[in-house]
């Protein structure tokens, strides 16, 4: 029973994200609007109407039907606001793009949350056991920034401290968009709701599978499959963070220093 579970919660997270996030791109105007729109009816049907023995499926039902919501107005909502704002191709403009999709997503999934009568902490958004998520969240912030400008590094390079003065803002505020929203997706609406369908360590195992098979599109690196491992080991980690936190803001500062050793060198490539 487990296993079907796990399978179901995995399949789920495969088809939502990847129709609505990592392969959105490749799919034409009309066929988008079609698959979202029906993505979303089917999912929030499913949470509606889960009784009998599918009723232990609706948490997990309800979390991708948001998902799918919030990736949606995003999607849709994120471009007419950046030609408002007049944002242009820098790596500050790339930024505030990133904290406008961050803003419409979780408003969508606040609102959500909090119209279906549930509350914040089954999201993680809660104090939890703050000191040891802050701790570890910020200790782990300062690793990756450390081995951005480790000598011999994998991102020294690209990301030298020319130009940091200018970069630096653009990347902690593109980091810290990108790190509470997919925390907020991959794992605050997620895991809690695993959990009571499979356990700790299974919903663990799957939402990071989840996770780490949302990233098979990545652009900046060639070696897609490493790449996935290693965002595989990373989401393990932020996961359990979550888990004995009791709070996302651990892990988000954690993923955050992360983001910031991948998105350095992005823009400094722009500036060039």
């Amino acid at each position: 029973m487990k296993f079907v579970r796990t399978l179901i919660l995995i399949l789920i997270g495969a088809v939502t994200f990847g129709l609505t996030m990592t392969f959105a791109g490749t799919i034409s105007g009309p066929s988008t609007i079609a698959i979202r729109v029906g993505l979303i009816i089917a999912l929030g049907s499913l949470w509606l109407t889960a009784r009998g023995s599918a009723a232990a499926y609706r948490p997990i039902f309800f979390a991708y039907f948001a998902i799918a919501a919030g990736l949606t107005v995003a999607w849709y909502g994120e471009e007419p606001i950046t030609k408002w704002l007049a944002l242009g191709f820098t790596p500050f403009s790339n930024a505030a793009a990133k904290c406008v999709q961050a803003a419409l997503i979780t408003a969508t999934v606040l609102i959500l949350t909090l119209a279906s009568g549930q509350r914040l902490d089954t999201l993680y958004l809660s104090k939890g056991r703050l000191l040891l998520g802050l701790g570890l969240g910020v200790l782990g912030f300062l690793v990756f920034i450390g081995l951005t400008f480790l000598p011999g590094g994998p991102f020294f390079k690209a990301a030298s401290f020319a130009g940091l003065k200018v970069l630096a803002p653009a990347a902690i505020l593109f980091a810290l968009s990108n790190a509470f929203m997919e925390e907020l997706l991959f794992r605050g609406l997620l895991l809690k709701r695993a959990e009571a369908l499979t356990g700790p360590w299974t919903a663990l195992f799957a939402t990071t599978l989840v996770f780490a098979l949302a990233h098979m599109q990545v652009t900046y690196t060639a070696q897609v499959f490493g790449f996935m491992a290693f965002v595989f080991a990373l989401g393990l980690m932020w996961g359990l963070l979550m888990q004995k936190s009791k709070s996302l803001w651990g892990s988000v500062l954690f993923h955050a220093g992360a983001d910031v050793a991948v998105i350095l060198p992005i823009y400094q490539a722009m500036l060039h």
